[in-house]
């Protein structure tokens, strides 16, 4: 399997806008996340194919080599994907409102001061994404297994902390998108009307159809957002709970996309401050792994070369290195004698004798015998060695036999 590029032909990649992207082994998505708009992309697969939205889909993808993107030389964060422009596709995909809809649509639109119909698209957008700002709350759920969750579990401090951790988990994960309670009404007519809370599909879902019924072509996004750096600055950390939906919108007058997030700034979760120690160099550990594999995967002797070396750096001379190298030896360590030593704590004084007696036994069989020393061997095992080499005499077999009965009766009281 090769390394794969695809390239747009209508814009010219940037080498120092470059993205390194690496998934977790388990994360699984059909379409891949990556910056927009791009202008390359390298990577491991039979082939890569893109629909006029930008969405790519890979054909056996080799995923531990993760892929390199690049954007143009006018790539900045927050962009929209720029296609498709407006001769390369019908508009009106992009304008389609349910028509038991459309009515309440135009009727709330014109109840919004912030909402003007004859203003210019960007103002339009920038006034609806200010009245969602403003007059608006970032929730989630309620939740189908919610009642049952918090049933009979009362008010008192414990019941507190089980509901913020709930909470919690609830913003890290992204089923709750399957536990959303079902309503017989409209949900974003009830998103707009009465409850005006929810969360970010609620937000991005009515801005779109507002835009739509207001005449401004638009389109639901979904994807990850890359705010949180890890504490070492080298790279970025996206996780599930940065999943994210917004809008984007083709203004007519500048005849180009744009990024809207009606989301409130309140329903975007920070986790840059929630790093333990512990956390940090688990997490930089795995970090170099995954470049030090993606660099020999695509088959980059330089990089992965680099890559070995900075790992090597930070095991061995970055103190946060030392430290976390020196932690695991003297965890291991620690484990090996714990784990040699288990079996003589619940031993009597006799059968102690009898296990050192078997350890000076063993060494010399393993010596006599050209085995590598092992400490889990049985005396099983050493019978069984002995028996398949031709140098054992039968005298010497029939002794070693007698040696291990009368451990192993006396050892374990058979």
């Amino acid at each position: 399997m090769a390394m794969t590029r695809y390239r747009r032909e209508d814009r010219k990649e940037h080498l120092e806008n470059r993205f390194d992207i690496c998934f977790s082994p388990s994360l699984h998505l059909d379409k891949l996340p990556m910056p927009s708009p791009y202008a390359r992309i390298d990577m491991i697969a039979d082939s890569l194919s893109s629909d006029m939205e930008g969405q790519l889909t890979p054909t056996k993808w080799k995923r531990d080599a993760g892929y390199v993107v690049y954007a143009s030389e006018d790539w900045r964060p927050g962009q929209a994907f720029d296609l498709p422009l407006e001769e390369q596709a019908d508009y009106r995909q992009y304008l389609q409102v349910p028509e038991e809809l459309a009515p309440e649509l135009g009727r709330i639109i014109q109840q919004l001061p912030e909402l003007r119909e004859d203003a210019p698209d960007a103002e339009f957008c920038a006034g609806l994404v200010r009245h969602f700002h403003r007059n608006f709350t970032y929730r989630l759920g309620p939740f189908r297994d919610d009642q049952q969750y918090f049933r009979n579990r009362g008010d008192d401090g414990a019941a507190s902390i089980r509901r913020r951790l709930y909470a919690q988990r609830r913003r890290e994960d992204l089923s709750y998108r399957r536990a959303l309670l079902d309503s017989p009404e409209e949900p974003i007519l009830l998103f707009l009307q009465e409850n005006r809370a929810g969360h970010c599909e609620l937000f991005a879902s009515a801005a779109v159809l507002l835009l739509r019924q207001s005449g401004i072509p638009a389109r639901y996004v979904t994807g990850f957002l890359c705010l949180e750096r890890h504490p070492s600055g080298d790279y970025y950390v996206s996780r599930l709970g940065h999943a994210h939906a917004w809008v984007e919108a083709f203004d007519r007058q500048k005849r180009k996309w744009v990024m809207l997030d009606p989301t409130p700034p309140g329903g975007i979760r920070n986790f840059e401050d929630s790093w333990t120690f512990a956390e940090s160099l688990k997490d930089r550990m795995r970090h170099l792994l995954d470049q030090l594999l993606a660099s020999v995967q695509r088959g980059l002797v330089a990089s992965a070369v680099l890559s070995f070396l900075k790992l090597l750096w930070f095991l061995f001379w970055n103190p946060l290195g030392v430290l976390l190298t020196l932690l695991l030896t003297a965890w291991y360590l620690h484990f090996r004698r714990k784990h040699r030593k288990a079996d003589l704590i619940t031993l009597t004084k006799r059968q102690k004798m009898l296990a050192e007696s078997f350890e000076k036994l063993l060494r010399h069989w393993e010596k006599k015998l050209a085995l590598a020393k092992s400490s889990s061997r049985t005396g099983r095992e050493l019978l069984e060695a002995a028996r398949q080499n031709d140098m054992v005499t039968p005298e010497e077999l029939t002794e070693l036999e007698a040696q291990v009965a009368t451990y192993e009766k006396e050892r374990f009281g058979g």
